[in-house]
Protein backbone atom coordinates (compact mmCIF):
# COMPACT_ATOMS: atom_id res chain seq x y z
CA UNK A 1 0.00 0.00 0.00
CA UNK A 2 1.36 3.44 -0.95
CA UNK A 3 2.16 6.02 1.74
CA UNK A 4 -0.82 8.30 0.79
CA UNK A 5 -3.15 5.29 0.83
CA UNK A 6 -1.84 4.22 4.22
CA UNK A 7 -2.37 7.76 5.57
CA UNK A 8 -5.93 7.84 4.21
CA UNK A 9 -6.63 4.47 5.78
CA UNK A 10 -5.38 5.62 9.18
CA UNK A 11 -7.39 8.85 8.93
CA UNK A 12 -10.51 6.91 7.97
CA UNK A 13 -10.17 4.46 10.88
CA UNK A 14 -9.59 7.29 13.33
CA UNK A 15 -12.64 9.19 12.04
CA UNK A 16 -14.82 6.06 12.26
CA UNK A 17 -13.70 5.46 15.83
CA UNK A 18 -14.42 9.07 16.76
CA UNK A 19 -17.88 8.97 15.25
CA UNK A 20 -18.72 5.83 17.23
CA UNK A 21 -17.75 7.58 20.46
CA UNK A 22 -19.43 10.88 19.57
CA UNK A 23 -22.92 9.51 18.92
CA UNK A 24 -25.19 11.52 21.21
CA UNK A 25 -22.47 14.08 21.97
CA UNK A 26 -22.31 16.34 18.88
CA UNK A 27 -21.64 19.49 20.92
CA UNK A 28 -18.06 18.45 21.59
CA UNK A 29 -17.26 18.20 17.88
CA UNK A 30 -15.38 21.53 17.94
CA UNK A 31 -13.03 20.34 20.65
CA UNK A 32 -12.45 17.11 18.73
CA UNK A 33 -11.68 19.02 15.52
CA UNK A 34 -9.10 21.18 17.32
CA UNK A 35 -7.44 18.02 18.59
CA UNK A 36 -7.36 15.97 15.36
CA UNK A 37 -7.05 18.70 12.69
CA UNK A 38 -8.92 19.47 9.44
CA UNK A 39 -8.32 16.19 7.56
CA UNK A 40 -9.62 13.86 10.27
CA UNK A 41 -12.46 16.32 10.99
CA UNK A 42 -13.41 16.20 7.29
CA UNK A 43 -13.47 12.40 7.35
CA UNK A 44 -15.59 12.55 10.50
CA UNK A 45 -18.04 14.96 8.83
CA UNK A 46 -18.22 12.72 5.75
CA UNK A 47 -19.14 9.77 7.97
CA UNK A 48 -22.35 11.66 8.88
CA UNK A 49 -23.56 11.83 5.25
CA UNK A 50 -27.02 10.25 5.12
CA UNK A 51 -28.72 8.55 2.20
CA UNK A 52 -32.38 7.97 3.08
CA UNK A 53 -33.51 7.15 -0.41
CA UNK A 54 -35.20 9.21 -3.07
CA UNK A 55 -34.61 9.37 -6.80
CA UNK A 56 -32.25 6.88 -8.36
CA UNK A 57 -29.97 9.55 -9.82
CA UNK A 58 -27.61 10.44 -11.30
CA UNK A 59 -26.89 13.13 -10.54
CA UNK A 60 -26.32 12.75 -6.81
CA UNK A 61 -26.62 15.98 -4.81
CA UNK A 62 -25.38 16.44 -1.24
CA UNK A 63 -27.61 18.89 0.66
CA UNK A 64 -26.36 20.80 3.70
CA UNK A 65 -29.44 20.15 5.81
CA UNK A 66 -30.90 22.61 8.32
CA UNK A 67 -34.23 23.54 9.90
CA UNK A 68 -37.05 24.18 7.37
CA UNK A 69 -34.76 23.22 4.47
CA UNK A 70 -35.31 19.63 5.64
CA UNK A 71 -38.97 19.95 4.58
CA UNK A 72 -37.92 20.73 1.01
CA UNK A 73 -35.35 17.94 0.99
CA UNK A 74 -37.97 15.46 2.21
CA UNK A 75 -40.22 16.28 -0.76
CA UNK A 76 -37.31 16.22 -3.21
CA UNK A 77 -36.47 12.73 -1.99
CA UNK A 78 -40.07 11.56 -2.01
CA UNK A 79 -41.11 12.91 -5.40
CA UNK A 80 -37.92 13.71 -7.34
CA UNK A 81 -35.76 11.81 -9.81
CA UNK A 82 -32.42 13.17 -8.57
CA UNK A 83 -30.76 11.43 -5.61
CA UNK A 84 -30.45 13.79 -2.63
CA UNK A 85 -28.10 12.97 0.23
CA UNK A 86 -27.79 15.06 3.39
CA UNK A 87 -25.29 16.11 5.99
CA UNK A 88 -26.32 18.27 8.93
CA UNK A 89 -25.27 21.91 8.90
CA UNK A 90 -24.88 21.59 12.67
CA UNK A 91 -22.22 18.89 12.21
CA UNK A 92 -20.36 20.83 9.51
CA UNK A 93 -20.61 24.06 11.50
CA UNK A 94 -19.57 22.66 14.87
CA UNK A 95 -16.46 21.06 13.39
CA UNK A 96 -15.43 24.29 11.65
CA UNK A 97 -16.13 26.30 14.81
CA UNK A 98 -12.87 24.82 16.10
CA UNK A 99 -11.02 27.35 13.93
CA UNK A 100 -13.56 30.11 13.19
CA UNK A 101 -13.60 32.96 15.74
CA UNK A 102 -16.98 33.45 17.40
CA UNK A 103 -17.58 36.90 15.92
CA UNK A 104 -17.06 35.48 12.43
CA UNK A 105 -19.78 32.86 12.86
CA UNK A 106 -22.63 34.92 11.47
CA UNK A 107 -24.64 34.99 8.30
CA UNK A 108 -23.43 37.35 5.55
CA UNK A 109 -21.11 39.44 7.72
CA UNK A 110 -18.54 36.64 8.00
CA UNK A 111 -17.36 38.03 4.66
CA UNK A 112 -16.27 41.32 6.25
CA UNK A 113 -13.58 39.77 8.48
CA UNK A 114 -10.03 39.60 7.12
CA UNK A 115 -6.39 39.48 8.14
CA UNK A 116 -4.60 37.68 10.96
CA UNK A 117 -6.60 34.99 12.67
CA UNK A 118 -9.50 35.37 10.24
CA UNK A 119 -7.32 34.46 7.25
CA UNK A 120 -5.89 31.56 9.27
CA UNK A 121 -9.45 30.39 9.99
CA UNK A 122 -10.21 30.40 6.27
CA UNK A 123 -7.06 28.40 5.49
CA UNK A 124 -8.01 25.73 8.03
CA UNK A 125 -11.66 25.54 6.98
CA UNK A 126 -10.56 25.40 3.33
CA UNK A 127 -8.41 22.35 4.12
CA UNK A 128 -11.38 20.79 5.91
CA UNK A 129 -13.77 21.55 3.04
CA UNK A 130 -11.44 20.31 0.28
CA UNK A 131 -11.02 16.96 2.00
CA UNK A 132 -14.73 16.75 2.81
CA UNK A 133 -15.84 17.39 -0.78
CA UNK A 134 -13.25 14.91 -2.13
CA UNK A 135 -14.56 12.25 0.25
CA UNK A 136 -18.20 12.97 -0.65
CA UNK A 137 -17.38 12.55 -4.34
CA UNK A 138 -15.28 9.43 -3.85
CA UNK A 139 -17.58 7.61 -1.44
CA UNK A 140 -21.01 8.68 -2.66
CA UNK A 141 -20.48 9.74 -6.29
CA UNK A 142 -21.68 13.23 -5.36
CA UNK A 143 -22.02 15.47 -8.40
CA UNK A 144 -22.96 18.72 -6.64
CA UNK A 145 -23.30 20.33 -3.22
CA UNK A 146 -26.54 22.18 -2.39
CA UNK A 147 -26.88 24.85 0.29
CA UNK A 148 -30.00 26.53 1.65
CA UNK A 149 -28.58 30.05 1.21
CA UNK A 150 -25.90 32.08 -0.52
CA UNK A 151 -24.31 33.48 2.64
CA UNK A 152 -24.13 30.95 5.49
CA UNK A 153 -20.73 30.97 7.18
CA UNK A 154 -20.87 27.19 7.67
CA UNK A 155 -21.16 26.63 3.90
CA UNK A 156 -18.69 29.24 2.64
CA UNK A 157 -15.63 26.98 2.75
CA UNK A 158 -17.58 24.29 0.89
CA UNK A 159 -18.41 26.81 -1.83
CA UNK A 160 -14.72 27.67 -2.22
CA UNK A 161 -13.74 23.99 -2.24
CA UNK A 162 -16.32 23.21 -4.92
CA UNK A 163 -14.92 26.02 -7.04
CA UNK A 164 -11.40 24.61 -6.78
CA UNK A 165 -12.49 21.03 -7.49
CA UNK A 166 -14.93 21.74 -10.30
CA UNK A 167 -17.95 20.50 -8.35
CA UNK A 168 -21.11 22.60 -8.86
CA UNK A 169 -22.23 24.47 -5.75
CA UNK A 170 -25.97 25.08 -5.98
CA UNK A 171 -28.36 27.02 -3.75
CA UNK A 172 -32.02 26.27 -3.12
CA UNK A 173 -32.78 29.42 -1.18
CA UNK A 174 -35.00 28.57 1.80
CA UNK A 175 -35.39 32.24 2.78
CA UNK A 176 -38.50 33.44 0.99
CA UNK A 177 -39.12 37.14 1.47
CA UNK A 178 -42.76 37.61 2.40
CA UNK A 179 -42.67 40.61 4.76
CA UNK A 180 -42.09 43.97 3.02
CA UNK A 181 -39.77 45.36 5.67
CA UNK A 182 -37.43 42.39 5.39
CA UNK A 183 -36.79 43.06 1.70
CA UNK A 184 -35.06 46.38 2.31
CA UNK A 185 -33.21 44.97 5.32
CA UNK A 186 -31.81 42.08 3.28
CA UNK A 187 -30.77 44.31 0.39
CA UNK A 188 -28.92 46.59 2.82
CA UNK A 189 -27.22 43.64 4.52
CA UNK A 190 -26.00 42.20 1.22
CA UNK A 191 -24.65 45.57 0.11
CA UNK A 192 -22.88 46.33 3.41
CA UNK A 193 -21.10 42.96 3.32
CA UNK A 194 -20.25 43.22 -0.36
CA UNK A 195 -21.94 39.85 -0.96
CA UNK A 196 -21.41 38.41 -4.44
CA UNK A 197 -22.54 34.92 -5.38
CA UNK A 198 -22.10 33.89 -9.00
CA UNK A 199 -23.39 30.31 -8.74
CA UNK A 200 -26.84 28.98 -9.66
CA UNK A 201 -29.66 29.89 -7.25
CA UNK A 202 -33.24 28.57 -7.16
CA UNK A 203 -35.77 30.74 -5.32
CA UNK A 204 -39.31 30.18 -4.09
CA UNK A 205 -40.88 33.46 -5.14
CA UNK A 206 -40.56 36.53 -7.34
CA UNK A 207 -39.96 38.87 -4.40
CA UNK A 208 -36.85 36.92 -3.39
CA UNK A 209 -35.50 37.10 -6.92
CA UNK A 210 -36.04 40.86 -6.85
CA UNK A 211 -34.09 41.12 -3.57
CA UNK A 212 -31.09 39.24 -5.01
CA UNK A 213 -31.05 41.42 -8.10
CA UNK A 214 -31.57 44.69 -6.22
CA UNK A 215 -28.72 43.96 -3.81
CA UNK A 216 -26.36 42.96 -6.61
CA UNK A 217 -25.66 39.67 -4.80
CA UNK A 218 -26.52 37.45 -7.78
CA UNK A 219 -26.41 37.88 -11.57
CA UNK A 220 -30.03 37.87 -12.82
CA UNK A 221 -29.37 35.12 -15.35
CA UNK A 222 -28.24 32.75 -12.56
CA UNK A 223 -31.49 32.97 -10.57
CA UNK A 224 -34.20 30.39 -11.30
CA UNK A 225 -37.80 30.59 -10.11
CA UNK A 226 -38.89 27.12 -8.95
CA UNK A 227 -41.26 27.55 -6.02
CA UNK A 228 -40.90 25.60 -2.77
CA UNK A 229 -40.70 21.78 -2.91
CA UNK A 230 -42.42 21.66 0.50
CA UNK A 231 -45.62 22.80 -1.27
CA UNK A 232 -45.49 20.00 -3.86
CA UNK A 233 -47.87 17.65 -1.99
CA UNK A 234 -50.69 20.13 -2.61
CA UNK A 235 -50.34 19.71 -6.38
CA UNK A 236 -52.23 16.41 -6.42
CA UNK A 237 -53.81 16.30 -2.96
CA UNK A 238 -57.54 15.65 -2.72
CA UNK A 239 -59.07 17.75 0.05
CA UNK A 240 -61.58 15.99 2.30
CA UNK A 241 -65.26 16.88 2.21
CA UNK A 242 -66.40 19.53 4.74
CA UNK A 243 -67.86 17.00 7.17
CA UNK A 244 -64.51 15.14 7.27
CA UNK A 245 -62.45 18.20 8.12
CA UNK A 246 -62.01 17.36 11.75
CA UNK A 247 -59.21 19.62 13.06
CA UNK A 248 -58.99 23.12 14.47
CA UNK A 249 -55.39 24.31 14.18
CA UNK A 250 -53.57 27.12 15.96
CA UNK A 251 -50.21 27.63 14.23
CA UNK A 252 -47.78 28.42 17.03
CA UNK A 253 -46.32 31.90 17.18
CA UNK A 254 -45.22 31.51 20.79
CA UNK A 255 -41.57 32.16 19.92
CA UNK A 256 -40.21 35.56 21.06
CA UNK A 257 -39.25 36.37 17.46
CA UNK A 258 -42.95 36.85 16.65
CA UNK A 259 -43.15 39.53 19.35
CA UNK A 260 -46.82 38.83 20.04
CA UNK A 261 -46.79 36.72 23.21
CA UNK A 262 -49.97 38.13 24.75
CA UNK A 263 -52.04 37.57 21.64
CA UNK A 264 -50.77 34.01 21.33
CA UNK A 265 -51.49 33.32 24.99
CA UNK A 266 -55.04 34.64 24.55
CA UNK A 267 -55.58 32.53 21.43
CA UNK A 268 -54.23 29.42 23.20
CA UNK A 269 -56.45 30.09 26.24
CA UNK A 270 -59.54 30.38 24.05
CA UNK A 271 -58.63 27.10 22.31
CA UNK A 272 -58.23 25.38 25.70
CA UNK A 273 -61.59 26.76 26.82
CA UNK A 274 -63.30 25.54 23.65
CA UNK A 275 -61.53 22.18 23.48
CA UNK A 276 -64.05 20.03 25.44
CA UNK A 277 -66.91 21.12 23.18
CA UNK A 278 -64.77 20.61 20.05
CA UNK A 279 -63.75 17.12 21.14
CA UNK A 280 -67.38 16.29 21.95
CA UNK A 281 -68.23 17.07 18.31
CA UNK A 282 -65.45 14.81 17.04
CA UNK A 283 -62.98 17.60 16.32
CA UNK A 284 -59.31 17.68 17.33
CA UNK A 285 -58.02 20.99 18.75
CA UNK A 286 -54.34 21.25 17.76
CA UNK A 287 -51.43 23.61 18.28
CA UNK A 288 -48.88 22.97 15.53
CA UNK A 289 -45.34 23.80 16.66
CA UNK A 290 -42.22 24.41 14.62
CA UNK A 291 -39.78 22.25 16.58
CA UNK A 292 -39.22 20.54 19.91
CA UNK A 293 -38.19 23.76 21.65
CA UNK A 294 -41.33 25.55 20.48
CA UNK A 295 -43.45 22.58 21.62
CA UNK A 296 -41.86 22.60 25.08
CA UNK A 297 -42.64 26.31 25.45
CA UNK A 298 -46.24 25.75 24.34
CA UNK A 299 -46.66 22.82 26.72
CA UNK A 300 -45.48 25.01 29.62
CA UNK A 301 -47.90 27.74 28.57
CA UNK A 302 -50.82 25.29 28.40
CA UNK A 303 -49.94 23.91 31.82
CA UNK A 304 -50.08 27.46 33.23
CA UNK A 305 -53.40 28.16 31.48
CA UNK A 306 -55.03 24.87 32.51
CA UNK A 307 -53.25 23.28 35.50
CA UNK A 308 -55.97 20.65 35.78
CA UNK A 309 -55.45 19.50 32.19
CA UNK A 310 -56.87 20.21 28.75
CA UNK A 311 -57.89 18.49 25.51
CA UNK A 312 -55.50 20.35 23.15
CA UNK A 313 -53.00 18.25 21.18
CA UNK A 314 -49.54 19.70 20.61
CA UNK A 315 -47.99 18.44 17.38
CA UNK A 316 -44.44 18.86 16.09
CA UNK A 317 -43.42 16.14 13.66
CA UNK A 318 -46.62 15.64 11.67
CA UNK A 319 -46.14 17.04 8.13
CA UNK A 320 -48.05 20.24 7.55
CA UNK A 321 -49.96 19.42 4.31
CA UNK A 322 -52.02 16.44 5.61
CA UNK A 323 -52.61 18.25 8.90
CA UNK A 324 -53.85 21.44 7.29
CA UNK A 325 -55.91 19.52 4.73
CA UNK A 326 -58.14 18.18 7.51
CA UNK A 327 -58.56 21.58 9.19
CA UNK A 328 -61.83 23.47 9.19
CA UNK A 329 -60.35 26.44 11.07
CA UNK A 330 -56.77 27.77 11.20
CA UNK A 331 -55.30 30.74 13.05
CA UNK A 332 -51.73 31.92 12.47
CA UNK A 333 -49.53 34.99 12.41
CA UNK A 334 -46.63 36.03 10.16
CA UNK A 335 -45.62 32.50 9.17
CA UNK A 336 -45.18 30.58 5.92
CA UNK A 337 -47.50 27.93 7.34
CA UNK A 338 -50.26 30.56 7.40
CA UNK A 339 -49.71 31.14 3.68
CA UNK A 340 -49.76 27.39 3.07
CA UNK A 341 -53.22 27.33 4.63
CA UNK A 342 -54.45 29.15 1.53
CA UNK A 343 -54.26 25.82 -0.29
CA UNK A 344 -56.90 24.33 2.04
CA UNK A 345 -60.62 24.87 2.39
CA UNK A 346 -60.33 25.91 6.03
CA UNK A 347 -61.48 29.23 7.43
CA UNK A 348 -58.22 31.14 8.00
CA UNK A 349 -57.99 33.70 10.80
CA UNK A 350 -55.31 36.32 11.46
CA UNK A 351 -55.01 38.16 14.80
CA UNK A 352 -55.07 41.94 14.57
CA UNK A 353 -55.54 42.93 18.19
CA UNK A 354 -53.24 43.64 21.13
CA UNK A 355 -49.54 43.07 20.49
CA UNK A 356 -50.29 41.64 17.02
CA UNK A 357 -51.09 45.14 15.73
CA UNK A 358 -47.97 46.08 13.78
CA UNK A 359 -46.98 48.50 11.00
CA UNK A 360 -47.93 47.22 7.54
CA UNK A 361 -44.31 46.72 6.44
CA UNK A 362 -43.79 44.18 9.26
CA UNK A 363 -46.86 42.10 8.43
CA UNK A 364 -47.01 39.17 6.03
CA UNK A 365 -50.76 39.67 5.67
CA UNK A 366 -51.61 43.35 5.35
CA UNK A 367 -54.82 43.54 7.36
CA UNK A 368 -55.88 46.69 5.48
CA UNK A 369 -55.63 45.01 2.06
CA UNK A 370 -59.12 44.49 0.59
CA UNK A 371 -58.32 41.11 -0.98
CA UNK A 372 -56.71 39.91 2.25
CA UNK A 373 -59.84 40.90 4.17
CA UNK A 374 -61.92 38.86 1.73
CA UNK A 375 -59.75 35.73 2.06
CA UNK A 376 -58.87 35.87 5.76
CA UNK A 377 -60.92 36.53 8.88
CA UNK A 378 -59.12 39.55 10.32
CA UNK A 379 -59.74 39.41 14.07
CA UNK A 380 -59.55 42.86 15.63
CA UNK A 381 -60.75 41.61 19.03
CA UNK A 382 -60.02 38.37 20.90
CA UNK A 383 -63.71 37.49 21.05
CA UNK A 384 -63.61 37.09 17.25
CA UNK A 385 -61.48 33.96 17.72
CA UNK A 386 -63.86 32.74 20.40
CA UNK A 387 -66.78 33.10 18.00
CA UNK A 388 -64.95 31.24 15.20
CA UNK A 389 -64.18 28.39 17.59
CA UNK A 390 -67.86 28.18 18.51
CA UNK A 391 -68.89 28.18 14.85
CA UNK A 392 -66.28 25.50 14.02
CA UNK A 393 -68.41 22.97 15.88
CA UNK A 394 -70.50 22.99 12.70
CA UNK A 395 -69.16 22.76 9.15
CA UNK A 396 -71.15 25.55 7.46
CA UNK A 397 -68.24 28.02 7.30
CA UNK A 398 -65.75 25.59 5.77
CA UNK A 399 -68.39 24.24 3.36
CA UNK A 400 -68.91 27.78 2.05
CA UNK A 401 -65.32 27.94 0.73
CA UNK A 402 -65.99 26.90 -2.87
CA UNK A 403 -63.82 26.41 -5.96
CA UNK A 404 -64.01 30.08 -6.92
CA UNK A 405 -62.71 31.20 -3.53
CA UNK A 406 -60.09 28.46 -3.71
CA UNK A 407 -58.79 29.92 -7.00
CA UNK A 408 -58.73 33.39 -5.46
CA UNK A 409 -56.68 32.04 -2.57
CA UNK A 410 -54.18 30.46 -4.96
CA UNK A 411 -53.83 33.77 -6.81
CA UNK A 412 -53.16 35.51 -3.50
CA UNK A 413 -50.55 32.89 -2.59
CA UNK A 414 -48.69 33.74 -5.80
CA UNK A 415 -47.86 37.13 -4.30
CA UNK A 416 -45.43 35.18 -2.12
CA UNK A 417 -44.66 31.82 -3.78
CA UNK A 418 -44.27 30.61 -7.32
CA UNK A 419 -46.99 27.96 -7.67
CA UNK A 420 -46.62 26.04 -10.96
CA UNK A 421 -49.80 24.81 -12.61
CA UNK A 422 -48.67 22.06 -14.99
CA UNK A 423 -46.07 20.42 -12.75
CA UNK A 424 -44.83 20.89 -9.20
CA UNK A 425 -41.82 22.59 -7.66
CA UNK A 426 -39.94 19.31 -7.18
CA UNK A 427 -39.90 18.79 -10.94
CA UNK A 428 -38.63 22.36 -11.41
CA UNK A 429 -35.84 21.90 -8.84
CA UNK A 430 -34.86 18.60 -10.46
CA UNK A 431 -34.65 20.42 -13.81
CA UNK A 432 -32.55 23.17 -12.18
CA UNK A 433 -30.14 20.55 -10.82
CA UNK A 434 -29.87 18.61 -14.08
CA UNK A 435 -29.22 21.78 -16.05
CA UNK A 436 -26.23 22.67 -13.90
CA UNK A 437 -24.91 19.21 -13.06
CA UNK A 438 -25.90 16.85 -15.84
CA UNK A 439 -26.31 13.09 -15.56
CA UNK A 440 -22.60 12.30 -15.29
CA UNK A 441 -19.27 13.80 -14.34
CA UNK A 442 -17.26 11.33 -16.41
CA UNK A 443 -14.07 12.62 -18.06
CA UNK A 444 -10.69 13.90 -16.89
CA UNK A 445 -9.45 13.79 -13.32
CA UNK A 446 -11.06 16.54 -11.24
CA UNK A 447 -8.88 16.31 -8.15
CA UNK A 448 -11.60 14.43 -6.28
CA UNK A 449 -9.96 11.03 -6.53
CA UNK A 450 -11.84 9.72 -9.57
CA UNK A 451 -12.16 10.51 -13.28
CA UNK A 452 -14.82 12.78 -14.66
Amino acid sequence: MSAPAQTASVVGRLAASLRQHLVGHPRILGAVARLVGPSVAADLAASYISDEGGGAGPPVVLCIERLLFDKDIAELRRRGSVRYLTVSSAIVGRLQAAWVPKEMRQQTYHLTYGGGRYDRARRLTDRFALDFVRLAVRRHDVGAIMSANIDYWQDESLRRACGRLGVPFLVLLKENHTIPGSLATTVARHRRAGLRFSGPVAVFGERTREVLEASGACPPDRVWLTGAPRLAPWHDMELPAPARRDAVVLLSYASPRYRSPETFRAAAAELVEASPALVARGLEPIIKCKNAEDAANVERLLAAIAPAGHAVTVKVTEPLPPLLARARLVLGFNSLALLESLLTRAVIAVPAWGDAVWPRDRLMIDTTDLEARRLFRILEESNGWRELLRRAEGDADTAAIDDELGRARRRFLRRFFHVPEESDSVALVDAFVRHHVGPSRAGADDGCGRPR
